[in-house]
């Protein structure tokens, strides 16, 4: 379902002005099964769609899709069944959904799993080169990579930004859509050909049709805006599309938008190339059934953009010798830690993979209590025991689990901790991160075409002493020169060039981060804005004297909300991975780390009875005392910004801990 932008993704105009597409995917859906042929017959391969085929060769076939895609994979002595929820050449995409689902399925009776760019390459390729039809590239990349998404083209290729907004938004945009069958079939190629024609002709048309995408992008995100104008763009859009080609609209359809303007619509489009097929309809709640009353020749189909209450649906579905079809799945190390909770939490909010928490028999529960449950009932959350310092045991997860996306955030994360035990940290960390790199590189050697997506979480202690006279005017980036100032920053930069080393040597998809202070529910205490907030729930409790005891608190830090940075891991994995990246992530509120002191304590209820002490024990031997990011590279990738204000990080982190301390389950440390 293109909103916003089609026609800019042909290639005739994005490899000169660049292109911009705003799409969705829904829950309809073609299914495709594929099996081997039994060599019983007098015919090698046999197609059922609208008709059946029966050939002794692939050249024989007359369906150029299937054919193609057979000769581009080697396939042969095939039953390949295909059926959808929607009828061919109606403008939402069903041939490259086909496509799509088909090579997926090819794959899978292989044996091998392909991840969504090579799918959607692989689409395009039968499509547009094999089959020489006329079009864009949205329809493949929106069927295999499914959800809510802008997609970027220019002369090297394409990107993929998944559109974050809240579910709260998501309804109300998919409760004012109407999608409407107009009963006119057409073939896109037909009208793509035409509209090809007059590209030339048709630039600055083209140029604002994708400066709508911006426009529509904005109108989504930002909730204090009108949803409504979504709509009303919706119309200056399908009037500038209309006006690219003679056959992009016909009299039918233009007696049909009007009708539907004047009943209460605000906007619409038609979707597809063009001359047929669905209609697409923003109308408010309230005139909805006087839309629906002037239109009740047409048929109505009913849609949705959520999927599980949540997640936005995928456009296909490849079925293999009758199965249940595999999740994606995502596997966490360190799922019981803050961060690898929170991961967990978000994935199963926002999309409907598999989820598989790797952590150690004597892990602590508490941070996935809530959990707990869905675990017990195998309800799309997993447990695996294994221990980063126990080979063995990563490759009998890896093998058991072959995870699509790998998390790995288990470490010994406590900067002050690393002092009293180096050789550990320096062995979890260092040699753990390598025990599972190589766990997932044997089990990708035994398995052809098995290639995950790898996320190596490092650390922005990394930098550490920076003077300010050497500090990068805009933060520190990527390049700067690595200065750990602790064991803990020693063995993330072994971590981080592991990550690397791995990339470059074996072809292996790892990307490694360094994110900067993030905090928030379920930081451990060892941490320092998590123990002030931690002895001001105890002292409002009354279990100790109103003394918060410090250490260092003329560091510098810049702060992010681990709800920001788990959004940031799942885009990382999802937009357009590449191979041996390194980025830097943070967030975008800076102070001292007395400021947070003070900010925390301004919040309690005995805020004008709390002292200050430094403790020695507390003071490292030497401190990260400058740490300011420049995540511009990340931004530019992914498109990802931090949105929780700092004010409420630190509001939930108190809060945390004063539930906790309210339960008694704690420490007094």
């Amino acid at each position: 379902m293109s909103f916003f932008g089609g026609g800019t993704d042909l290639k005739e105009f994005y490899e000169e002005h660049g292109g911009a597409v705003l799409s969705s995917t829904f829950d309809k859906y073609v299914y495709v099964t594929v099996r081997h042929l039994p060599r019983f017959f007098d015919y090698k391969n046999q197609l059922t769609y609208s008709k059946i085929e029966r050939v002794k060769e692939i050249d024989e076939m007359e369906h150029p899709m299937v054919r193609n895609a057979m000769k581009l994979l080697d396939m042969h002595e095939l039953i390949i069944n295909y059926d959808a929820d929607l009828p061919a050449r109606t403008g939402l995409g069903t041939s490259s959904s086909f496509a799509v689902g088909l090579l997926n399925a090819f794959h899978s009776l292989k044996g091998k799993q392909k991840d969504k760019r090579t799918l959607a390459d692989e689409a395009i390729y039968v499509e547009r080169v094999m089959c020489e039809e006329a079009g864009g590239l949205q329809d493949q990349i929106a069927a295999s990579y499914g959800g809510l998404n802008r997609i970027d083209f220019n002369e090297n290729g394409y990107t993929v930004k998944p559109i974050e907004i809240s579910e709260k938004r998501k309804e109300e945009l998919n409760g004012n859509l109407m999608l409407f069958f107009t009963g006119f079939s057409r073939f896109s190629a037909d009208i793509q050909s035409d509209t090809k024609k007059n590209i030339g002709n048709n630039t600055e048309r083209l140029l604002k049709m994708k400066a709508m995408v911006d426009a529509a992008e904005e109108i989504l995100v930002d909730e204090e805006k009108d949803l409504d104008d979504f709509g009303r763009l919706l119309h200056e859009s399908w009037m500038l599309k209309r006006s690219t080609g003679s056959k992009v609209s016909t009299g039918q359809i233009d007696q049909i938008y009007e009708r539907a303007l004047k009943a209460g619509a605000l906007g619409g489009k038609l979707l597809g190339a063009g001359g047929g097929g669905f209609v697409l309809l923003y109308v408010p709640k309230e005139e909805q059934e006087a839309v629906r009353k002037e239109l009740k020749e047409l048929l109505l189909c009913h849609s949705d953009l959520k999927k599980r209450g949540q997640a936005l649906y995928t456009m296909y579905l490849s079925i293999l010798r009758w199965r249940k079809p595999r999740m994606t799945r995502a596997l966490i190390t360190g799922i019981t830690g803050m961060v690898g909770s929170h991961l967990c939490d978000f994935l199963l909010e926002n999309t409907d993979w598999d989820v598989y928490g790797v952590c150690r028999w004597r892990s602590p529960l508490d941070n996935v209590e809530h959990l707990l449950d869905r675990v017990n009932n195998k309800d799309r959350v997993f447990f695996d025991y294994a221990d980063l310092n126990d080979e063995m045991s990563l490759i009998t997860v890896i093998k058991k689990v072959r995870p699509d996306y790998v998390f790995h955030l288990a470490a010994q994360s406590y900067p002050l901790t690393s002092f009293s035990a180096p050789i550990d940290t320096l062995n979890t960390n260092i040699l753990g991160t390598c025990r599972l790199l190589e766990a997932i590189h044997l089990v990708m050697e035994e398995n052809e075409g098995y290639h995950p997506i790898i996320h190596v979480c490092a650390s922005s202690e990394v930098f550490g002493r920076i003077p300010a006279d050497q500090k990068p005017e805009n933060g520190i980036n990527e390049e700067c020169r690595f200065h750990p100032a602790s064991p803990y920053a020693i063995s993330k930069v072994g971590t981080d060039l592991l990550g690397r080393y791995y990339a470059e040597a074996f072809g292996m998809t790892v990307m490694t981060t360094r994110m900067f202070t993030h905090t928030g529910p379920r930081r451990g205490d060892v941490f320092h804005e998590s123990t002030f907030a931690k002895q001001i729930a105890m002292i409002e409790a009354g279990l100790i004297e109103p003394i918060v005891k410090v250490g260092n608190l003329e560091s510098l830090r810049t702060y992010a909300d681990v709800r920001d940075a788990v959004r940031a891991y799942y885009m990382l994995v999802t937009c357009d991975p590449i191979p041996g990246e390194y980025y830097n992530i943070g967030g975008s509120y800076t102070c001292l780390v007395k400021d947070t002191l003070n900010t925390l304590i301004s919040y309690s209820t005995m805020k004008d009875q709390i002292k200050v002490v430094t403790d020695p024990e507390r003071l490292r031997p030497i401190d990260a005392d400058l740490q300011i990011p420049d995540c511009s590279k990340f931004k530019a990738h992914t498109g990802w910004e931090p949105e929780i204000p700092y004010e409420k990080t630190m509001k939930d982190l108190l809060d945390y801990w004063r539930l906790r301390v309210q339960k008694g389950k704690f420490l007094t440390r």
